[in-house]
């Protein structure tokens, strides 16, 4: 998928508004505790989801991201808090019709299961 300028802007917002939520969140608000720069942070997040988005989902991806987290004691029902707010905070910019926020959204859910997936088969055997 190529992004365009505006689907870029959109993600960006996602991202932006879905960590101010999960930040603040009683359940899943204190694992990003230990982040100190926390734009810096942001920032890898877009260019992972741009990656995502762009390219096919990789092995070497998801093992990067998996080893990013496995230190991290994250319980099934964080995971599935973290992806409702992600899920919540992509219908809200993404409602309304047009055609690049529909792709936009359409792949971002897609990439979303997938990765959840493999975190699943990673941190709950």
């Amino acid at each position: 998928m190529k992004i365009s300028t505006y689907q870029l802007a959109i993600l960006k917002t996602i991202i932006s508004d879905f960590y101010k939520k999960a930040i603040n969140d009683d359940l899943i608000g204190f694992h990003f505790n230990h982040i100190k720069d926390f734009d810096k942070h942001i920032t890898k997040i877009e260019y992972f989801w741009i990656h995502v988005l762009t390219t096919t989902v990789s092995p070497t991806l998801i093992d990067h991201l998996l080893t990013q987290h496995k230190p991290m004691p994250i319980k099934m029902g964080q995971l599935n808090r973290w992806v409702l707010l992600f899920r919540e905070t992509i219908d809200f910019h993404l409602e309304n019709e047009d055609a690049e926020r529909r792709d936009l959204k359409k792949n971002l859910e897609h990439s979303l299961s997938l990765l959840v997936e493999h975190f699943q088969k990673s941190f709950f055997r």
